[in-house]
């Protein structure tokens, strides 16, 4: 009878409690302010892995009668079926329900005392090239179109990310200093259009170093004026951004 009183007490408090009853709601009230608060990159890649693992599970649940076992049974369903985000995707789903606590329409939150069941080690091979892997790769990418061999070559002796590499202006190199500076990113946002971002740090700004043959073939794909125009979205963007032929549709960043 407490336990009803109170839930009572939260009802009566909250002006949203009409809308949002089942996890689904909260579900999406939830992810509307999220969105506001990070790159549409992130926001893909989280709403993304919580639509296909969590959702189901609980989008039609009364957000009153979610209770501990159900959050515990997730849980280990999470680290059988997706073991390497489990935690990401628990810790999500808690905040989820946390909001409904911060919103007054349930008293606590049943994923509080779930156990977390430790992950089993596991030994994989390293997921990256040997210094012949790599001149195998190059000598191959090579063969085909020259700017997805200058981008491969180009990753590989420059240490960047691949959304700092697409979102290169000529203006961002120094070919008499064999320099690039890198002072932005670029990333797709939940519509898979993609937007120019400054680095999440400060020391994301950076000046790169690389060595004069990987910046002739640079200077090389510059001279093509029809490899040099990016479009963006619908927007094209000034400045000859590097790279344009590759197919980013097909691209995840």
């Amino acid at each position: 009878m407490k336990f009803a009183a109170y839930q009572g007490e939260y009802r009566q408090e909250s002006n949203l409690d009409v809308s949002l009853r089942t996890f689904g709601d909260l579900y999406d009230f939830w992810f509307a302010q999220y969105k506001n608060t990070v790159r549409g990159s992130s926001y893909y890649v989280i709403k993304k892995g919580l639509d296909k693992n969590v959702y189901p599970y609980l989008k039609n649940k009364q957000l009153k009668s979610i209770t501990l076992i159900d959050c515990q049974n997730l849980i280990n369903k999470l680290l059988k079926t997706n073991p390497g985000n489990y935690v990401v995707l628990s810790t999500y789903t808690k905040k989820i329900l946390q909001y409904a606590v911060t919103l007054k329409l349930i008293p606590e939150n049943p994923m509080n005392n779930v156990i977390k069941p430790r992950k089993k080690e596991t030994y994989s091979s390293n997921n990256y090239y040997s210094k012949e892997e790599l001149k195998t790769f190059l000598a191959y990418s090579k063969k085909e179109k020259f700017h997805v061999y200058v981008l491969f070559r180009l990753l590989a002796y420059s240490g960047m990310r691949i959304g700092e590499l697409l979102a290169l202006k000529v203006s961002d190199i120094d070919f008499d200093a064999s320099q690039i500076s890198i002072t932005k990113t670029i990333s797709s946002d939940t519509d898979s259009r993609f937007e120019l971002h400054k680095p999440k740090t400060t020391t994301g700004n950076r000046i790169i170093s690389v060595d004069p043959d990987t910046i002739n073939l640079v200077l090389t794909l510059t001279k093509d004026k029809k490899r040099m125009i990016l479009f963006l979205g619908s927007m094209v963007v000034p400045n000859l951004i590097l790279l344009e032929q590759l197919h980013y549709g097909k691209i995840k960043l």
